[in-house]
């Protein structure tokens, strides 16, 4: 069994455009044949028929929705990519010298200079 087409307007689709919103289904119907045969004949009655499964309607929606074909639509602004937060400074350990003060002579004869 075939099912049913059925289109509905849509204010939401540009006027045009369709969407499919329910998929159809082809519906099943049983028959009880009583078949017999006669002389090399075979013939067939149908004695009874029932629906065994419903067909389901294809819905599909039909969009109404006028479009201004001049409008211009804001293009989209770049986001500026979000910048890494910045590590804590480590503490940079140096080796330090003995930088004491020591009384050396550098002078000829210093042993005058007192």
């Amino acid at each position: 069994m075939d099912f049913e087409r059925l289109e509905r307007p849509n204010a939401e689709l540009p006027k045009g455009e369709k969407r499919v919103v329910q998929e159809g289904q082809k519906g099943r119907k049983l028959s009880l044949v009583e078949v017999s045969q006669e002389n090399g004949v075979e013939s067939r009655k149908e004695l009874d028929a029932f629906v065994e499964l419903d067909p389901v309607a294809e819905i599909t929606e039909v969009g109404t929705k006028e479009v201004l074909p001049d409008t211009l639509q804001p293009e989209p602004q770049p986001q500026p990519e979000p910048q890494p937060e910045p590590e804590p400074s480590q503490p940079v350990l140096m080796a330090q010298k003995d930088l004491s003060l020591r009384r050396t002579s550098s002078y000829p004869n210093s042993s005058s200079i007192s």
